[in-house]
């Protein structure tokens, strides 16, 4: 944070500069200043991909970081941290935080309600369709309009999705590989959209391989029954995370660190479909074990806790019996 600070107020990217000393690094990003502050890059190779990173975590700050504590402090840390991304002056990643304040609100209001996320989903539908009827644009191009720092970066958005996907239909198996993609001549080659990216560039079998990647640990997590707490809370978090990413990927494109920041978080996850319900504090079943796993980060059992402590006792009995017979051996030469 205090880096950022530095950097939104006079452009120097203390991190690159020092890191420069050392090893190569990314060059530093002279972009035009909003809002009269620099664009914050920090150690990212664009601004874009530091809003990125700062804002994808707010779910897990409120629900990992913030279990247990009061309410005033999961906001006040959540607050900091939805603060520190706006400093990225990036309009891409900001459905990211958009979209996960506005579940953690709606979870927090209804976490009586069981049907919560059912009536979410009914309603976000609803509202999609309400705005296709009434705007004379799509859903989407209002979404992109009123998110935008500027005009211009709205009306980019808008062409990258719509030759983009002109792209994607006209090369539907194979892609157009690393070839440069059909566009007018005064539109930037850079295609700021993650999601359709792996289409453009190898067919829609890819695309479909991707959503079929994502929904089915994103799903799968989601509907993992549990009635532990912490993990509950934990599970939400990492829901809410990986939903924000899936919304920004959709006005930002994610390369190099970011694309491996993304696979990391997205593949932190996945201990939760095999969790075997012991305890992380206590040690102790909470749930019925669907498989047995010897070597993991969560304490053994107490079944097994006891199990190895009888073994290690039983076995420390017979060391014992074996010296106090060695010692007899020794005193008693004609013994046995």
């Amino acid at each position: 944070m205090p880096f950022a600070m530095y950097e939104a107020l006079t452009g120097n990217s203390v991190i690159i500069e020092v890191l420069s000393k050392i090893g190569p690094t990314y060059f530093e990003m002279n972009m035009e200043p909003r809002l009269g502050l620099e664009r914050v890059q920090g150690p990212f190779p664009h601004p874009i991909h530091f809003g990125v990173f700062v804002w994808s975590i707010v779910g897990v700050v409120y629900y990992v970081i913030g279990y247990g504590l009061s309410k005033i402090s999961r906001f006040l840390r959540t607050s900091a941290i939805a603060a520190l991304g706006l400093l990225s002056l990036s309009s891409g990643p900001m459905v990211s935080v958009m979209a996960q304040i506005n579940i953690i609100a709606w979870d927090r209001v209804f976490n009586s309600v069981k049907s919560r996320w059912k009536i979410l989903l009914v309603l976000s539908i609803l509202g999609y369709i309400i705005i296709d009827i009434l705007s004379n644009r799509t859903p989407f191009h209002v979404i992109i309009e009123y998110l935008a720092f500027n005009k211009h970066t709205a009306y980019n958005r808008i062409r990258i999705w719509e030759f983009g996907t002109a792209s994607i239909l006209n090369n539907p198996v194979f892609g157009i590989g690393l070839n440069e993609w059909a566009r007018p001549s005064w539109m930037s080659r850079s295609a700021d959209m993650f999601w359709i990216v792996p289409a453009m560039r190898h067919g829609v079998p890819v695309w479909i391989l991707w959503f079929a990647l994502f929904f089915s640990v994103f799903l799968g997590v989601a509907y993992r029954r549990t009635t532990d707490e912490r993990i509950i809370w934990y599970r939400t978090g990492y829901l809410v995370t990986m939903f924000g990413l899936f919304m920004s990927g959709w006005t930002v494109h994610y390369w190099d660190i970011a694309y491996v920041y993304f696979l990391f978080l997205f593949s932190s996850g996945i201990w939760f479909l095999d969790w075997d319900g012991v305890s992380e504090e206590t040690g102790v079943t909470t749930e019925s074990s669907r498989s047995r796993i010897n070597y993991s980060r969560f304490p053994m059992r107490e079944s097994r806790r006891s199990e190895v402590f009888q073994n290690s006792k039983h076995t420390n009995l017979s060391k014992a019996n074996l010296e106090t017979r060695t010692i007899n051996e020794k005193a008693n030469p004609h013994t046995g």
